[in-house]
């Protein structure tokens, strides 16, 4: 009979070094686990980052091009618009400078 429980009693100590031993895994790879997922989410991050500051970039260049073709737009109709004032003005340059001149003859 002693002998049958010695035997349970070794059974049952095998079975808690066996019980801590699956604890103590699981620790770890729950640890691991949690190791790799804050690395992942490390990851995430600086490639999230890397990826806003490339269409910031993208971003900031459609813009530019964007203002570009809209100044030279703007240049244009005024290149074309500057011959026409240039005559307005030179017709009125003679009463202009009349006027600065003799500023009692038109009254």
């Amino acid at each position: 009979m002693d002998d049958v429980l010695q035997r349970m009693l070794a059974v049952e100590k095998e079975a808690d070094a066996r019980v801590r031993q699956a604890e103590t895994e699981a620790q770890q790879i729950e640890e691991q686990a949690r190791r790799e997922a804050a690395d992942s989410v490390r990851q995430f991050r600086v490639e999230t980052a890397r990826l806003v500051d490339e269409l910031i970039a993208q971003r900031i260049a459609e813009a530019e091009e964007k203002k570009r073709q809209a100044l030279s737009a703007a240049a244009a109709a005024l290149a074309q618009d500057l011959p026409a004032c240039e005559k307005a003005i030179a017709e009125r340059v003679p009463q202009a400078a009349q006027a600065l001149a003799f500023p009692t003859a038109g009254e």
